[in-house]
C-alpha cells in the first residue's frame, strides 16, 4: 500500500510528466512529417541538429531558472501570513519575466551563430546553411521556453499542476494542423516545423498567463498580472532578482 505522501507525489508528478511528454510529441510529429516530405532527405539532418542544440541549451537554461523560481515560490507559498504570502508570490512572478529573457540569451546567441560554427568545424556548406537557417527561425523559441517555464513553475510551487497539463493537452492537437500544412503544403517546407513549435509555445504562454491571473496573488484588487508603480522599482525587485540569479545560474550550470 502507498502512503499518503506517495499518493501526493504521484498526484503532482503525473500531470507534469504528461505535460512534458505532450510538448515533446509536437517535435516528434514534426520530424515524422519532415521525413516524409519531398525535401525530407536533405532537411532532416540539419533540422534535427538545430532542434537538438536549441532543446539542450534552452532546456538547461529554462530548468535552471525554474529551479530558482520553484525555490522562491515554494518559500513564499509556505508563509502563514496570507497577505505576506501573496505579496511574496507576486514579487517572484513579476521578477521572472525580465530574467527569462536574460537567461535565454546564451542559447539565442549560439543559434544565431550556428551556421558559421558548423562551417568552422568542417560541416558541408549546404548542411550548415540549412541548419543555420532553421536555427535562426527557431531562435525565439529559446526565449519562449524560458518564459513559458517561469509561470508554469510558479504555479507548480503552490502547488497547482493540473491546469498546466490541461493547457498543453488543449494546445497540442491544434498544433498538428499547422505543422502538416506548413511542412507539406507551403513554400516554407522544413521551416514550417520551426513555426509550428513557436505557435505552440506562444499559445501555451497566453493560456498559462490567463490562468495565473485567477490566482489570489494576481487578483484584480492586488493589481492583476501587471506590476503596480511601486512594484516596478529597482529597490523593490532587486532582492528577488539577486536570489533568482544566484540560484538560477547554478541550476543552469548543473543542468548543462
Amino acid at each position: 500500500m502507498l502512503s499518503s505522501s506517495q499518493h501526493e507525489l504521484i498526484r503532482l508528478s503525473l500531470p507534469m510528466m504528461g505535460q512534458i511528454g505532450l510538448q515533446r510529441l509536437v517535435r516528434t510529429v514534426n520530424i515524422v512529417l519532415l521525413g516524409r516530405s519531398a525535401d525530407g532527405a536533405r532537411a532532416l539532418g540539419p533540422v534535427s541538429l538545430a532542434s537538438s542544440v536549441n532543446v539542450i541549451l534552452a532546456s538547461s537554461l529554462a530548468m535552471g531558472l525554474g529551479t530558482a523560481v520553484a525555490t522562491l515560490s515554494a518559500q513564499a507559498a509556505g508563509c502563514d501570513d496570507g497577505a505576506e504570502r501573496d505579496a511574496s508570490l507576486r514579487r517572484v512572478f513579476h521578477a521572472i519575466f525580465p530574467l527569462a529573457f536574460v537567461f535565454s540569451l546564451p542559447a539565442v546567441f549560439v543559434l544565431l551563430l550556428l551556421e558559421p560554427l558548423l562551417l568552422t568545424i568542417g560541416m558541408e556548406a549546404d548542411f550548415a546553411a540549412r541548419a543555420g537557417t532553421y536555427a535562426r527561425v527557431v531562435a525565439p523559441l529559446a526565449t519562449l521556453m524560458c518564459v513559458r517555464a517561469s509561470p508554469t513553475t510558479w504555479l507548480r510551487a503552490q502547488p497547482v499542476v493540473k491546469p498546466n497539463f490541461y493547457i498543453t493537452l488543449a494546445v497540442t492537437p491544434l498544433t498538428f494542423t499547422p505543422s502538416y500544412v506548413l511542412i507539406r503544403h507551403s513554400r516554407l517546407g522544413y521551416l514550417g516545423a520551426a513555426i509550428s513549435v513557436l505557435l505552440q509555445a506562444i499559445c501555451e504562454i497566453i493560456l498559462t498567463l490567463a490562468y495565473a491571473s485567477t490566482m489570489p496573488a494576481l487578483s484584480r484588487d492586488r493589481g492583476g498580472l501587471w506590476p503596480r508603480a511601486h512594484e516596478r522599482t529597482v529597490a523593490h525587485m532587486a532582492p528577488c532578482w539577486s536570489m533568482l540569479l544566484r540560484l538560477g545560474v547554478g541550476g543552469a550550470l548543473v543542468n548543462s
